[in-house]
C-alpha cells in the first residue's frame, strides 16, 4: 500500500510541474481564414479602380492585404502585414513600411481604425466576408 501511495504522489507532482511549465501563451486563433473588407471607397480611389480594400487572416500573426474593383476582381495588392490581437483591439503593421494601424472591433463582424488621439474613424471600416 505505502508503494502504491508513493508512486501516485510521484505521478500527481510530475502532472503539476509539467502544467506549470507549460507558460507559453497561447496564440489567439480567431481571424484565422477570415477576410474584412471595407464597405467601398466612392471617391478618389474608385478613379484608379480600387473600390474594396481587403485584409485576409493567414495564420495567427500574419495575412495580405489587397485591392479589388467595384466587381471583386483583385486589382491591386498592397502586401503582407503582421498582426496582433488584443480583441477588441487589433493591431495590424504592414511589412512594407512598417507602419502600424490601430483598429477596434465593434462586433465579432466589423472593425473601424482608431486614431492617434483614441477616436474611431468610422470612414476605415471592414466587415467580414462570408
Amino acid at each position: 500500500m505505502k508503494r502504491i501511495l508513493t508512486i501516485l504522489a510521484v505521478c500527481v507532482t510530475a502532472f503539476v510541474a509539467c502544467q506549470k511549465g507549460d507558460t507559453a501563451p497561447k496564440e489567439d486563433t480567431r481571424l484565422v481564414g477570415s477576410s474584412y473588407r471595407t464597405d467601398g471607397y466612392r471617391a478618389i480611389m474608385s478613379i484608379f479602380g480600387y473600390y474594396y480594400h481587403v485584409l485576409e487572416f493567414d495564420t495567427a500573426t500574419t495575412g495580405v492585404a489587397y485591392w479589388t474593383d467595384s466587381s471583386g476582381r483583385q486589382n491591386g495588392s498592397d502586401g503582407g502585414f503582421s498582426y496582433r490581437l488584443e480583441y477588441p483591439d487589433l493591431y495590424v503593421t504592414e511589412d512594407e513600411d512598417g507602419d502600424t494601424l490601430h483598429y477596434r472591433f465593434e462586433d465579432s463582424r466589423s472593425f473601424f481604425l482608431v486614431a492617434k488621439d483614441g477616436t474611431i474613424n468610422k470612414s476605415m471600416d471592414y466587415y467580414k466576408m462570408d
